[in-house]
């Protein structure tokens, strides 16, 4: 039986030795033997459940998702069936988010709300604010306007 170091695995999967330590300690996966330096060794077994790993990780499920569904039944993954289903609800969600935003955005291009147009107007007037509806020179007396 071939054995490789755990540097290696981490070459092979392209994760790092920290990674691999962390699915260690959380009891994913174990090195099939130590060898007498202390160098962890793993084989076939245990690189095919690293990537099993690696996969439910991109697809979205969590460390814990994971660890449960390897300790219901030894020597099974995660149903795919299961898996299936998790991944098509995501899917479901994220053809959902797709289309409101779709909408948003022929909304936003057809009221053209992200461009801003001015107006030139050759006389302005300015209307003088009564005293009554002044603290002080520059601030308004908001209690009275409301009444």
């Amino acid at each position: 039986m071939t054995y490789v170091t755990s540097g290696e695995v981490c070459k092979l999967l392209n994760i790092t030795k920290y990674t691999l330590r962390h699915y260690i300690e959380q009891d994913l996966v174990r090195p099939a033997k130590v060898a007498q330096n202390g160098y962890q060794l793993f084989d076939e077994k245990e690189i095919y459940t690293l990537y099993q790993i690696l996969f439910l990780k991109k697809a979205g499920f969590s460390l814990k998702d994971i660890s449960e569904s390897f300790s219901k039944e030894p020597g099974m993954t995660l149903s795919y069936q299961g898996m299936l289903d998790q991944v098509e609800k995501q899917l479901q969600e994220l053809s959902e988010v797709k289309q409101r935003l779709e909408h948003m955005l022929s909304i936003q291009n057809n009221l053209q709300l992200h461009q801003t147009t001015t107006q030139d107007r050759p006389i302005r007037y300015l209307k003088q604010i009564p005293d009554h509806l002044l603290k002080t020179e520059t601030e308004l007396d908001f209690k009275q306007i409301v009444q």
